[in-house]
């Protein structure tokens, strides 16, 4: 297992542009140890119908660091706020 600052270290990578994670429930552990101070995706897709009342902690979490979120289903949209969701194109899922 290795820590989302472990996995970038490993790749030498120094930036992400697309974060998906589907991790049955673990999302906000995961979010929550994401250093957004020096790494910050441009989007994050994460399944959020087995978060319960994690859910609002991902949402304020990313929220505090600047997101705007949109949800789709089971699956949330989180994007960084130099876009503007309603620009976005339409996706049908």
């Amino acid at each position: 297992c290795l820590t989302f600052q472990d996995l970038l270290k490993k790749h030498d990578m120094r930036s992400v542009d697309l974060l998906v994670m589907d991790v049955e429930g673990y999302e906000f552990e995961i979010l929550n140890s994401i250093n957004f101070a020096s790494i910050r995706p441009k989007f994050i897709f994460f399944e959020s119908s087995l978060l319960g009342e994690k859910k609002i902690l991902c949402e304020q979490l990313l929220t505090r660091f600047s997101y705007s979120l949109l949800d789709f289903d089971v699956d949330t949209l989180a994007i960084l706020d130099f876009i503007d969701p309603q620009r976005l194109p339409k996706i049908q899922l």
